[in-house]
């Protein structure tokens, strides 16, 4: 469940009367989980521990009859306008801020931006660089945009790791032409060649000056060929990624011969720029700051990383529950796991796993849901 999301039914809940947590207790009484059945949800709690027998799992089916009957749910339009939602909506879009933090500050009188910068709160980095960068971020990336990012960053792979290949992922790949981020897909064709990459290519996007903000996690799924893929599956990968936010100069508008050359252009842009980094002292600023993630897989992987990283979201979870209960497998972004032969099945390419399923293939462009 996405932040925003879940930022507003925790108001909702509130305005029907009951108190939200955001983690499991004995104190819970209510479940509230978005695209999964009883059966997942029960495995879940069952996977916490037990001892949650008077756990109930909430109807809200009244939204959608109210909908239905109405055209609009009277208490979700009510829910939008209030301005606890309207303060859980500013602050959640900040990045490096979720619901519960967003909900904290609020209880301590914070409801906008510049009560949060004159309050003394304690930020960590990824937060700094979200209040910062906050009107950037929350600003659709265009296509052109994520393009221009995506020569730079190719130049940068190419420049440490010479054959290693790249793909623009996400909504993009699936045909849209914005976004609110921009995530990358990069492997190698020989198996193992792609360790330690990203540390390369951070250092060389780092020293060229267009990263403002990034953090890298290591790699950490483990494979056991006796038991599977831990239980219960979870739609979180485990790739080494970076999440930063890019420095994009703004490039002017170029002819066909000039656009050939955007890397290039950008480098020169970047290192003419002495202009401060913070928006609010220079509104008239040649560049811009984008959300952009970089994930390095396995080429073994590779195809079930591109398909997961493809989405949409609601497109991968039809997809996962329809391996889990009409085939008995797991399939993730690092698998496909057979739990009738016991026994993972390999792909190298996106229509290959749908064959696994039975499915036909469907094009980036039809995942749209």
């Amino acid at each position: 469940m996405g932040t925003s999301r879940r930022a507003f039914l925790s108001q909702l809940g509130r305005r029907k009367g009951f108190q939200v947590e955001q983690v499991l207790s004995e104190s819970v009484t209510h479940i509230i989980s978005e695209s999964n059945t009883r059966e997942e949800v029960t495995a879940w709690l069952d996977f916490q521990g037990g001892g949650q027998a008077d756990v109930l799992l909430l109807d809200i089916s009244w939204v959608i009859k109210d909908i239905w009957e109405n055209g609009a749910s009277s208490e979700v339009e009510s829910t939008k306008v209030s301005e606890r939602f309207k303060a859980l909506k500013v602050l959640t879009g900040i990045f490096g801020v979720g619901a519960k933090t967003a909900d904290r500050w609020i209880r301590e009188g914070i409801h906008d931006l510049h009560q949060l910068q004159n309050s003394g709160q304690t930020l960590n980095r990824a937060q700094q660089a979200g209040l910062q960068h906050y009107d950037d971020i929350n600003q659709p990336v265009t296509k052109a945009e994520a393009c221009a990012i995506e020569e730079i960053v190719e130049k940068a792979v190419s420049s440490v790791l010479p054959g290693a290949q790249i793909i623009l992922t996400g909504g993009f790949r699936r045909g849209k032409q914005t976004g609110h981020d921009v995530d990358f897909l990069i492997t190698h064709p020989e198996e193992g060649r792609e360790v330690g990459l990203m540390p390369k290519v951070v250092s060389w996007l780092e020293a060229q000056g267009f990263l403002l903000y990034q953090k890298t996690t290591r790699n950490t799924y483990l494979e056991s060929k006796a038991d599977g893929p831990g239980r219960p599956p979870s739609n979180m990968d485990r790739f080494e990624r970076c999440l930063s936010i890019f420095k994009l100069p703004k490039m002017e508008k170029q002819g066909a011969k000039d656009s050939q050359n955007v890397t290039e252009n950008c480098l020169q842009a970047n290192q003419k720029s002495d202009e401060p980094e913070c928006p609010e002292a220079a509104p008239d600023r040649r560049w811009r700051a984008v959300r952009v993630d970089l994930v390095v897989s396995p080429i073994s992987q590779f195809a079930f990383a591109l398909l997961g990283w493809t989405g949409s979201k609601l497109f991968e979870r039809e997809l996962r529950r329809w391996a889990r209960y009409e085939k008995g497998m797991s399939l993730s972004s690092h698998a496909l796991y057979d739990n009738n032969q016991r026994k993972y099945l390999r792909a190298s390419s996106e229509e290959e796993i749908f064959a696994h399923l039975g499915l036909e293939f469907i094009p980036p462009s039809e995942r749209n849901a």
